[in-house]
């Protein structure tokens, strides 16, 4: 079952990366690893709840023509944490605009790729 939870506009600043859809397993941990080292270059930007904790980690997809599409052979993924409205991103960060989740729980989240 794929539940789709519409939430309002929101942002993503994190690393992105490109590769082959088959080979995802292999190019996309490396970029969460690289995004939880760095944190701190963006730490300022994260959005916070009311208890100060982060509001959320997202890995963003998209086609690699950038539109938000399904992958076909290749992809992109972008991991990263939700940013204030008015953030900018800085030096090798990129930033996306979302307004869906989709969420499938019958899939495993390997938590090492998703820390504070």
């Amino acid at each position: 079952m794929v539940v789709i939870i519409e939430k309002q506009r929101f942002s993503v600043i994190g690393k992105m990366g490109k590769g082959f859809s088959s080979e995802g397993s292999i190019w996309i941990p490396p970029l969460w690893q690289e995004a939880n080292k760095n944190f701190v270059e963006i730490s300022n930007l994260a959005k916070l709840d009311a208890e100060g904790n982060i509001v959320g980690n997202w890995g963003a997809m998209s086609d690699v023509s950038g539109n938000f599409e399904r992958w076909k052979e290749e992809g992109k993924y972008l991991a990263g944490c939700e940013v204030t409205d008015n953030a900018t991103p800085q030096n090798n960060y990129q930033i996306v605009g979302a307004f869906q989740e989709f969420y499938n729980p019958s899939l495993i989240i390997k938590k090492q790729y998703f820390t504070k």
